[in-house]
């Protein structure tokens, strides 16, 4: 039996399993949209760095086949699963440039 070697991807307390494609905040498994997981991924990837629509649309569909709405649209899919139902925002706009995982400042 081989064993197999589980990739995951963290920053504060939101967890992606890769292998599993599973991703988990607080502990509590949030469902996500294959597109979703894959913006996801892009961002934890590099937190902190803001990501343009144009490199999500290159990260997550290989080039310009969709359009910058349809990142507009499952960033916000992604907001209501991985930040509306917890205390911290994770996932922030930063405007006009586009999106970043960051914590945020404190006060």
């Amino acid at each position: 039996m081989i064993a197999r070697v589980r990739e995951l991807l963290s920053f504060a307390d939101l967890v992606v399993d890769l292998g599993e494609r599973t991703a988990t905040r607080e502990g509590q498994t949030v469902a996500l949209t294959r597109l979703e997981f894959e913006i996801l991924v892009t961002l934890l990837r590099h937190p902190g760095r803001v990501f343009t629509r144009e490199e999500i649309l290159d990260s997550v569909w290989g080039g310009p086949w969709a359009t910058q709405r349809a990142v507009d649209t499952c960033v916000v899919g992604l907001r209501k699963k991985i930040d509306a139902p917890f205390e911290v925002p994770l996932l922030h706009t930063i405007r006009g440039v586009g999106f970043s995982l960051r914590r945020p400042r404190k006060a």
